[in-house]
């Protein structure tokens, strides 16, 4: 392990970042000399479902990510969320399956099933055989507001009803936490960052402008040869590679997946 200190950003959302940051401070224990933030890209909030969620029968409920699946709960009580889930169950994303189960024993003796594929996406759901003829059955997806319509488009396109039920919104950070993340951009650091959506607010957050930032940088923007050089990114996803390169960020490195363990395991591979 290289004994140069090293700064870490840890981009997930409020509250869904201190196993990573953990794991982190761990593996650097021996350093002393490693820095770990959480500078949240994705500020989640809460959308009212605008259907009887308790009411309707599918032949699968696909919950699209752990913030699915706590907003959906929270919005829901137990006699609810338990009707709710007499259905089959899917999760992409083993996060996403554990929270899942965690709040389905809470309401259940015994924790249903939960189908969740290997590959840790749309892609990998949709190649499971559950999925592949499902003509006339009536399927729930489970997301945040906007996001891809793959796997939607693709249940359609199989000859499934598909009904998509927006349980939370992601947003970009307040002006506080942006001014932050700005002043975190001119530090020589490595930020970790799980999705597309986290990547697209960090540009928009580069290309605004602000006055503490004026009055320190004597510049209106933070310039791309300055973020490049200061701002290394490691993504769990060739889909966040692709669109963190068009926006004129420095990949060095692609985890298997968005888990810990794979993360720091390609941390591990980068000999840091």
């Amino acid at each position: 392990m290289n004994d140069q200190a090293q700064t870490f950003v840890i981009t997930r959302p409020l509250n869904q970042a201190d196993s990573i940051i953990s794991s982190l401070k761990q593996h650097f224990a021996p350093s002393n000399s490693t820095l770990v933030s959480h500078l949240p890209l994705i500020k989640i909030t809460s959308i009212k479902p605008q259907m009887p969620l308790a009411s309707s029968r599918f032949s699968g409920i696909i919950f699209i990510s752990p913030n699915a699946v706590t907003h959906t709960a929270n919005q829901l009580s137990k006699s609810e969320w338990k009707q709710l889930i007499t259905s089959p169950l899917y999760a992409i994303g083993s996060r996403t399956s554990e929270v899942l189960k965690n709040i389905c024993s809470d309401v259940l003796i015994q924790t249903p099933d939960i189908q969740t594929p290997e590959n840790m996406n749309s892609e990998g759901l949709l190649a499971l055989s559950t999925l592949s003829n499902v003509a006339q059955q009536r399927w729930l997806i489970v997301k945040g507001l906007g996001g891809r319509e793959k796997l939607k488009d693709t249940l359609i396109q199989r000859g499934a009803e598909v009904v998509e039920l927006c349980t939370y919104q992601r947003n970009i950070p307040d002006t506080k936490l942006s001014n932050r993340i700005r002043l975190a951009l001119q530090i020589k650091s490595i930020w970790i960052i799980t999705s597309v959506q986290a990547i697209i607010n960090l540009a928009k957050i580069m290309s605004q402008t602000d006055q503490q930032i004026i009055t320190q940088t004597a510049s209106t923007e933070l310039k791309q040869l300055e973020i490049n050089e200061n701002c290394r990114i490691i993504v769990s996803s060739d889909r966040i590679k692709e669109s963190a390169i068009k926006l004129g960020f420095n990949v060095i490195a692609v985890a298997k997946n968005a888990t810990d363990k794979q993360l720091i395991d390609c941390i591990k591979e980068l000999k840091l």
